[in-house]
């Protein structure tokens, strides 16, 4: 209760009044004498202030009691659950009215799994599914697919790399046949991509920093050794200027360098190991849960999260329970 919500004249109406305010009221009106002394008239705070020390003094053994006898009560009464009986909870709610639909609804290690496809239900697979990551989107990472899509792809890979190169056909596959519910983040990772062998990697930063990143991607395809001369002459293919691709490879030389660091470091913190490296939705793609499962592991995420879903190669909308 607020002391400034109390009217004005509530002392000089009915001072009787005071007597059925709840203890605690009174103790902070006994707090606040300051603060009474400048809302209500000094005369009148005077002529009932004696009561109130009255009311505190003789209030206040009996509410300690009551309040410690309440205290204990609350705490005999007190239901303590435990880990086994938090699991037999979630046991019996996933139990519940069961459809056909959803007939594979489990818990695991304490999870709740709805639904997990066949190439997903295996222990190694399971366990993977629950150790979800976390990683940072950041600013210079190029970004391809819809914003705010339900599935996000962090690619963790080495753009001359030809085993990244192929999962990045299949990538592009997955965006074109679920265009709206695919987001795809790209992130640097080799083992050295300082080395001369490597610096595509460099181009392609400056290449983001002009959006045309996933087109001097395409265009490295076309290309069987990687020299400054002929990445320049990719950018320009890509859509920019040669001239100007010269004069932003001396500008943001040490930036692009910051960048690559910072991604190389995020993959060694999430302990990836060798690139390629694909999280979805923080779900690690490779080991447990091989790269031919990834289209299982989107859709297994869009029926996770009750997404329509439509494709081309369907005439009707799948819909998951």
């Amino acid at each position: 209760m607020q002391l400034s919500s109390v009217p004005k004249n509530a002392f000089t109406i009915m001072p009787i009044k005071i007597c059925a305010l709840h203890d605690k009221v009174v103790g902070e009106i006994i707090k606040n004498i300051g603060f009474l002394k400048q809302q209500f008239n000094m005369r009148h705070l005077a002529r009932y202030q004696w009561l109130l020390m009255l009311l505190f003094v003789a209030g206040f053994p009996m509410s300690s009691k009551a309040i410690a006898a309440s205290e204990k009560s609350e705490n005999e009464n007190k239901i303590k659950i435990t880990a086994e009986d938090r699991l037999k909870a979630l046991e019996r709610i996933t139990s519940f009215n069961q459809s056909p639909e959803i007939n594979r609804r489990e818990i695991y290690k304490g999870n709740v799994l709805n639904n997990v496809p066949d190439v997903l239900n295996t222990p190694a697979a399971k366990d993977t599914l629950i150790a979800r990551m976390e990683p940072p989107i950041y600013q210079h990472n190029p970004i391809k697919g819809t914003m705010g899509a339900p599935v996000t792809i962090v690619e963790f890979s080495d753009i001359s790399c030809l085993t990244c190169d192929s999962m990045r056909k299949q990538l592009d596959e997955l965006l074109e046949k679920y265009p709206t519910h695919i987001r795809w983040v790209h992130k640097h990772a080799s083992d050295n991509p300082y080395k001369s062998e490597n610096i595509a990697i460099f181009y392609s930063k400056i290449a983001n920093k002009n959006n045309i990143f996933w087109e001097f991607r395409r265009q490295l395809e076309k290309l069987e050794s990687y020299n400054d001369e002929v990445l320049i002459e990719a950018l320009g293919y890509a859509g920019m200027p040669v001239h100007n691709s010269r004069r932003l490879v001396r500008l943001y030389a040490r930036d692009v360098y910051r960048e690559i660091d910072a991604d190389l470091a995020l993959n060694r913190k999430l302990g990836l190991g060798k690139t390629p490296a694909l999280l979805v939705n923080g779900i690690q793609v490779g080991g447990s849960i091989p790269f031919e499962s990834l289209e299982d592991l989107v859709r297994y995420e869009l029926e996770r999260q009750k997404v329509m879903v439509l494709t081309e190669n369907t005439d009707e909308t799948k819909k998951t329970k």
